[in-house]
């Protein structure tokens, strides 16, 4: 039996916490009945909708290298149990990102309380609204929390459950805040509020390379932008293009302050291509234009800075 690690969050005044989903190995012959062609199905769903990449399928395939019969059968039986299109292939990604049969049937038995609109607007993290960092220096841990919440739903739906998770508040009892508080401390910064510059901010490669890197079995380094950033965001989006988000490093300008961001998807539209980033200060995700980030901008996030690209995140198996 394997064991999963959870981070509580447990304080007198929250008695709620949000598991952070680690790496599996699951206990394989194929099975004899069509659980395994129900599974890819419902995996080709999450593809067709933009929900899952290249990474779920690898993971996938992966995972049947190890199956016995009579798991890819179970595993089948628990993501049937889900009542709609988009639950299942929730719980499946969950599931392969990190979540043990127990957590994932918690999950599920919670989705079935809501409709299809409902589930996928709280286990998705492209919504305009997303996670705001609850310290002044914790962006490089919302980041990390966020990229979690893209790889699991069930991580994403939790984390919505918690009351202000999107909002910018100095609350430090926040669940949220909480788990942030943590994890920043943990990595040796120091929270200080939201407008209080006496904390002490963190790097990125720490905790990314614990939260996410040990699910993916990739480790992370970062690549500074010397040259064109035209160059860059080529780079960039041949990353997006393998299934994986990329962390970001901003510069304000003038001056030396710096933002973690996060890049998630890239389209090409009007005659250029656009990127979809998450920004943890204001907790917004939305399409940024290669045009606005070479002159830069990140418009319409941090729509009243102007902000440098400088770094960029990229990964290699472990």
């Amino acid at each position: 039996m394997r064991k999963i690690i959870f981070l509580l969050v447990l304080f007198a005044c929250c008695s709620s916490f949000i598991p952070i989903p680690v790496s599996v190995a699951y206990p394989c012959s194929f099975p004899k009945d069509n659980s395994l062609q129900y599974l890819r199905g419902v995996l080709d769903f999450g593809k067709s909708r933009g929900w899952s990449t290249i990474i779920q399928d690898q993971r996938f395939n992966n995972s049947i290298a190890r199956f016995s019969a009579n798991s890819i059968t179970a595993v089948a039986g628990i993501i049937r149990t889900a009542n709609t299109n988009s639950a299942q292939v929730f719980a499946l990604k969950s599931l392969l990102d990190g979540d043990d049969y127990p957590e994932i049937q918690r999950f599920i038995g919670e989705l079935n309380q809501y409709n299809e609109a409902y589930q996928q607007q709280h286990c998705l993290v492209f919504n305009p609204r997303g996670l705001v960092q609850k310290w002044q220096y914790s962006c490089s841990i919302a980041v990390v929390l966020t990229y979690l919440a893209e790889l699991n739903p069930r991580y994403a739906w939790d984390m919505k459950k918690v009351s202000g998770y999107d909002q910018m508040i100095n609350d430090p009892n926040n669940a949220m805040a909480i788990q942030e508080k943590m994890l920043l401390e943990k990595y040796g910064g120091r929270a200080s509020a939201r407008g209080d510059a006496s904390g002490k901010q963190i790097g990125l490669l720490e905790p990314i390379d614990d939260l996410v890197g040990n699910i993916l079995g990739v480790r992370f380094n970062f690549q500074q932008i010397n040259g064109s950033r035209a160059d860059a965001l080529e780079s960039i989006r041949e990353i997006l293009n393998t299934g994986m988000n990329v962390p970001a490093l901003i510069n304000f300008l003038p001056g030396d302050a710096s933002h973690f961001v996060l890049f998630m998807r890239d389209k090409y539209e009007q005659g250029q291509y656009w990127y979809m980033i998450y920004e943890p200060w204001e907790g917004k995700c939305a399409y940024v234009s290669s045009s606005a980030i070479l002159s830069d901008s990140m418009s319409p996030l941090l729509s009243q800075w102007s902000v440098r690209l400088t770094y960029y995140y990229t990964s290699a198996p472990k």
